[in-house]
């Protein structure tokens, strides 16, 4: 069994998915020696903070996150003075998880959120809709998330730099999350533009599954860029780059497919690539 040579005062700063650095300090009473401290000591201590799990593997420390999946991260911060005695060392210090993961977008924007009367936006968790309303001035990113548990629990979460995350509950197929825009008049204000939920940062569809299609008429096949999205949309496609509307599409060439910029959207689920036919 290995054990662990730290210094009273040891920090390990550590980010759970992403979310705000959180420091667990090693100190000399919850060892029998904080110099040849072991795995069952070091875990009792690790796991006093939510989201994180220690065990024993092959007789070293191992410290995993209580979240299973492709959503599952933990990142160690430069400055965590544990770090080296634990072996925790080299280039990577974030670790994701793998498997199925959760549908997941991230505003663009960090707090504090100006936020003005009448602020809302509409949220679909993979088939649920559900539409958020803010209170007005400058909320900051965990007043916007407790914003969205009251309509809907457990979807908001915070980013370590002040962004907000909105992710569905379930991995897997089916798992699709979208902001749309809230109404604009009458005392309204759209809240997704203050939070920065637009274009390819408002949808968010892994597992999206398409029919087999036949498209039948006069013309040349054509591939046609679609966005997918609840807002309008920048691709880079190389030699030119195109501004999409909501549900809008354009043609592409064979080379512009597979421009890279277009193949991270594609993947998010913010656009779509079908065959259609030009005249």
């Amino acid at each position: 069994m290995s054990t662990y040579a730290l210094d009273h005062g040891d920090t390990l700063e550590i980010s759970v998915n992403d979310g705000p650095w959180r420091t667990i300090v090693f100190v000399a009473s919850d060892f029998k020696d904080i110099r040849r401290a072991t795995t069952a000591e070091l875990a009792a201590v690790i796991e006093r903070t939510d989201g994180l799990e220690a065990s024993e593997e092959d007789g070293r420390l191992v410290i995993e996150s209580s979240v299973r999946g492709g959503n599952a991260s933990l990142t160690i911060a430069p400055a965590s003075s544990a770090a080296r005695a634990l072996g925790i060392s080299g280039s990577s210090r974030r670790f994701p998880g793998s498997g199925m993961r959760a549908a997941r977008v991230v505003g663009s924007h960090a707090e504090p959120f100006a936020m003005p009367p009448g602020a809302e936006l509409v949220v679909v968790v993979d088939k649920t809709k559900r539409r958020i309303r803010f209170p007005k001035g400058s909320l900051s990113a965990r007043d916007v998330a407790h914003s969205f548990d009251a309509k809907a629990k457990g979807v908001a979460a915070v980013t370590r730099d002040g962004r907000v995350v909105l992710a569905s509950k379930k991995a897997g197929p089916g798992s699709r999350i979208e902001v749309q825009p809230g109404r604009e008049g009458n005392g309204r204000r759209d809240a997704a533009r203050v939070l920065g939920f637009l274009g390819s940062a408002a949808l968010d569809d892994p597992y999206s599954e398409q029919p087999a299609r036949v498209v039948c008429g006069a013309g040349s096949p054509a591939l046609l860029l679609v966005n997918a999205s609840g807002g309008p949309i920048q691709v880079d496609l190389g030699l030119r780059t195109v501004t999409l509307a909501s549900r809008g599409s354009v043609p592409l060439s064979a080379g512009e497919a597979g421009a890279s910029s277009l193949q991270r959207l594609k993947e998010r689920g913010a656009v779509r690539l079908v065959r259609g036919t030009t005249t």
